[in-house]
Protein backbone atom coordinates (compact mmCIF):
# COMPACT_ATOMS: atom_id res chain seq x y z
CA UNK A 1 0.00 0.00 0.00
CA UNK A 2 1.19 3.72 -0.69
CA UNK A 3 0.79 6.51 1.43
CA UNK A 4 -0.26 8.67 -1.59
CA UNK A 5 -3.85 9.45 -1.32
CA UNK A 6 -5.94 10.81 -4.35
CA UNK A 7 -7.60 14.51 -3.86
CA UNK A 8 -10.89 13.90 -5.72
CA UNK A 9 -11.46 15.92 -8.57
CA UNK A 10 -13.19 18.86 -8.84
CA UNK A 11 -17.06 19.15 -10.34
CA UNK A 12 -18.09 21.87 -11.65
CA UNK A 13 -21.74 22.17 -11.34
CA UNK A 14 -23.75 22.31 -14.41
CA UNK A 15 -26.48 24.80 -15.52
CA UNK A 16 -29.67 23.42 -15.21
CA UNK A 17 -31.10 22.61 -18.85
CA UNK A 18 -34.35 24.59 -19.53
CA UNK A 19 -36.06 24.68 -22.79
CA UNK A 20 -36.98 27.89 -24.33
CA UNK A 21 -40.51 28.85 -24.74
CA UNK A 22 -41.89 28.48 -28.36
CA UNK A 23 -42.57 31.67 -29.06
CA UNK A 24 -46.34 31.53 -29.93
CA UNK A 25 -47.95 33.46 -32.31
CA UNK A 26 -51.20 34.91 -32.58
CA UNK A 27 -51.85 33.23 -35.76
CA UNK A 28 -51.56 29.91 -33.87
CA UNK A 29 -54.37 30.94 -31.54
CA UNK A 30 -56.62 31.55 -34.47
CA UNK A 31 -56.26 28.40 -36.59
CA UNK A 32 -56.81 27.01 -33.78
CA UNK A 33 -60.57 28.53 -33.55
CA UNK A 34 -60.62 27.93 -36.89
CA UNK A 35 -60.11 24.25 -36.45
CA UNK A 36 -62.77 23.84 -33.55
CA UNK A 37 -65.27 25.58 -35.84
CA UNK A 38 -64.74 23.66 -38.73
CA UNK A 39 -65.18 19.99 -36.84
CA UNK A 40 -68.71 21.91 -36.26
CA UNK A 41 -69.23 22.29 -39.80
CA UNK A 42 -71.19 19.86 -42.34
CA UNK A 43 -69.09 18.43 -44.97
CA UNK A 44 -70.27 19.93 -48.26
CA UNK A 45 -69.20 18.28 -51.80
CA UNK A 46 -69.79 21.59 -54.06
CA UNK A 47 -67.74 25.07 -53.73
CA UNK A 48 -70.66 27.00 -56.04
CA UNK A 49 -74.04 24.98 -54.92
CA UNK A 50 -77.27 25.53 -56.77
CA UNK A 51 -78.99 24.07 -59.92
CA UNK A 52 -77.01 26.86 -62.44
CA UNK A 53 -73.57 26.98 -60.33
CA UNK A 54 -72.25 28.50 -63.56
CA UNK A 55 -74.86 31.18 -63.56
CA UNK A 56 -73.44 32.07 -60.07
CA UNK A 57 -70.07 31.74 -61.05
CA UNK A 58 -70.67 34.68 -63.58
CA UNK A 59 -72.34 36.81 -60.67
CA UNK A 60 -69.59 36.01 -58.59
CA UNK A 61 -67.14 36.94 -60.99
CA UNK A 62 -69.00 40.66 -61.47
CA UNK A 63 -68.82 40.73 -57.76
CA UNK A 64 -65.13 39.81 -57.36
CA UNK A 65 -63.93 42.50 -60.19
CA UNK A 66 -66.56 45.05 -58.59
CA UNK A 67 -64.83 44.44 -55.08
CA UNK A 68 -61.34 44.58 -56.35
CA UNK A 69 -62.14 47.83 -57.58
CA UNK A 70 -63.11 49.27 -53.92
CA UNK A 71 -59.88 47.65 -52.82
CA UNK A 72 -57.84 49.12 -55.33
CA UNK A 73 -59.84 52.98 -54.52
CA UNK A 74 -59.29 52.28 -50.98
CA UNK A 75 -55.61 51.43 -50.68
CA UNK A 76 -54.47 53.92 -53.27
CA UNK A 77 -56.37 56.96 -51.33
CA UNK A 78 -55.48 55.83 -47.80
CA UNK A 79 -58.00 53.96 -46.59
CA UNK A 80 -57.84 50.27 -46.96
CA UNK A 81 -59.63 48.04 -45.20
CA UNK A 82 -59.83 44.33 -44.40
CA UNK A 83 -63.21 44.07 -45.88
CA UNK A 84 -62.85 44.90 -49.42
CA UNK A 85 -59.92 42.42 -49.52
CA UNK A 86 -61.84 39.59 -48.08
CA UNK A 87 -64.89 40.36 -49.93
CA UNK A 88 -62.28 40.39 -53.39
CA UNK A 89 -61.01 37.32 -52.18
CA UNK A 90 -64.51 35.24 -51.32
CA UNK A 91 -66.16 36.36 -54.93
CA UNK A 92 -62.87 35.22 -56.91
CA UNK A 93 -62.92 31.81 -55.12
CA UNK A 94 -66.38 31.35 -55.94
CA UNK A 95 -66.19 32.23 -59.62
CA UNK A 96 -63.38 29.88 -60.44
CA UNK A 97 -64.50 26.68 -62.00
CA UNK A 98 -60.94 25.05 -61.60
CA UNK A 99 -60.72 23.65 -58.25
CA UNK A 100 -56.63 23.97 -57.92
CA UNK A 101 -57.35 27.87 -58.58
CA UNK A 102 -60.21 27.99 -56.42
CA UNK A 103 -58.25 26.49 -53.23
CA UNK A 104 -55.57 29.02 -53.67
CA UNK A 105 -57.92 31.65 -53.66
CA UNK A 106 -59.53 30.11 -50.80
CA UNK A 107 -56.22 29.61 -49.20
CA UNK A 108 -55.70 33.43 -50.01
CA UNK A 109 -59.08 34.46 -48.45
CA UNK A 110 -58.45 32.45 -45.08
CA UNK A 111 -54.81 34.42 -44.78
CA UNK A 112 -56.78 38.06 -45.45
CA UNK A 113 -59.29 36.76 -42.82
CA UNK A 114 -56.54 35.81 -40.64
CA UNK A 115 -55.05 39.49 -40.65
CA UNK A 116 -58.54 40.76 -40.20
CA UNK A 117 -59.24 38.97 -37.03
CA UNK A 118 -55.05 40.07 -35.98
CA UNK A 119 -56.13 43.69 -36.58
CA UNK A 120 -59.45 42.99 -34.35
CA UNK A 121 -57.15 41.32 -31.68
CA UNK A 122 -55.03 44.87 -31.44
CA UNK A 123 -58.10 46.79 -31.20
CA UNK A 124 -57.58 48.48 -34.87
CA UNK A 125 -60.69 47.62 -36.18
Amino acid sequence: MSDETTTPKKRTARKPVTKATPKVSPLDGILSEVQALAEELPDVDALVGGLRPGLSRTHFTQEAKRWEQVHGVRSSSAHPGWDSAILTAAFSALALADAEAARRELVTLAATAAKAIEAISRGES
